[in-house]
C-alpha cells in the first residue's frame, strides 16, 4: 500500500512538472527586471539546493568574481534557469561528483558580459546530440519532458543573454552564460 501511494504520489509530481514546463514554454511570462548583482543570485541558489547537492555526495567550488556588474534581471526567472541548470548536473553525476560555478566580467571587441560557468564531472553528453538539446521536447532523460533547456534558452533570450555548452563523455559538461551588458550597466557596481 506504501509502495502504491508512493508510486502515485510521483505519477502525479511527474504529470505536473509536465503541466508546468508546457505552460512556460508555451506562454513564458515577461520578465520583471531590477538591477541586481548575480552573485547574490548564485548564493541563495546554493544554499536552496543545498540538500540536492548532499543526497548525492557532491561538492560544489563556487569561483566569484567580486565587484561584477549589476544589471537588469529577472531574480525569479534567472534563479529557474541554474536550477534546471544545476539539476541536470546532479543528474549527470552518479555520485561523489563535483560541481564547480563561476562568474566572471568578459570584455571583447566593444562588448562587455557578465559570465556564469558551470561545470560539472558527469556523464557528458554525446557530440551527436549537443546539437539538438534546445530543440524542445528532446530529452535524454527517461522521464523528462524535453522542455527544460528549452524554457532556460527562451528565458536568456529575454535576459539578452546567451548560452554554450561544451561537453565530453564520462569526463563532464560546461554550459556557459553570457550576459550582455549595456554601457550603462558597467557603472552598477
Amino acid at each position: 500500500m506504501k509502495k502504491s501511494f508512493k508510486d502515485s504520489l510521483d505519477s502525479v509530481n511527474t504529470i505536473e512538472n509536465i503541466i508546468e514546463d508546457t505552460l512556460q514554454f508555451a506562454k513564458p511570462a515577461e520578465p520583471k527586471l531590477s538591477k541586481e548583482n548575480i552573485n547574490s543570485v548564485i548564493k541563495s541558489l546554493l544554499l536552496l539546493m543545498k540538500l540536492e547537492f548532499k543526497k548525492k555526495n557532491i561538492s560544489v567550488e563556487k569561483i566569484l568574481e567580486e565587484d561584477l556588474p549589476r544589471f537588469d534581471m529577472d531574480t525569479k526567472q534567472i534563479t529557474q534557469v541554474f536550477i534546471n541548470l544545476m539539476n541536470n548536473a546532479i543528474q549527470a553525476i552518479s555520485a561523489d561528483g563535483k560541481i564547480v560555478i563561476r562568474s566572471h566580467f568578459k570584455k571583447n571587441d566593444w562588448k562587455s558580459y557578465v559570465c556564469v560557468d558551470i561545470l560539472d564531472t558527469g556523464s557528458g553528453i554525446p557530440k551527436s546530440k549537443i546539437k539538438y538539446i534546445f530543440d524542445p521536447f528532446f530529452t535524454l532523460k527517461p522521464k523528462g519532458t524535453g522542455l527544460g533547456l528549452s524554457i532556460v534558452q527562451n528565458i536568456l533570450k529575454k535576459h539578452n543573454a546567451d548560452i554554450f555548452i561544451e561537453s565530453i563523455i564520462n569526463k563532464g559538461t560546461k554550459v556557459s552564460i553570457e550576459f550582455l551588458l549595456k554601457k550603462e550597466e558597467l557603472n552598477e557596481i
